[in-house]
């Protein structure tokens, strides 16, 4: 994914929809913060820098993975459906 590409939080949502691994979405959100601590003017920072950080964090949940304040992680123990 390239980051400076993506315009709208829809796309952003698109494309994290393709990641299935905990450790590309650490990359991801590592990129965003960097991104935001920068200050560089970007369309999707515009929207909500919190809206991202959700975004994210869904992504992660939705895949199973822990989500903690310095990212994710894959779950020691699978849950239990």
């Amino acid at each position: 994914m390239i980051f400076s590409s993506i315009k709208t939080l829809d796309q952003f949502e698109a494309e994290i929809s393709t990641i299935d691994d905990w450790m590309d979405l650490n990359e991801v959100r590592i990129t965003v913060l960097a991104w935001n601590k920068r200050q560089s003017p970007h369309p999707l920072m515009d929207n909500s820098f919190q809206a991202v950080l959700d975004a994210l964090d869904k992504r992660a949940e939705s895949l199973g993975f822990m989500v903690y304040s310095f990212g994710y992680r894959k779950p020691a123990t699978p849950k239990q459906p």
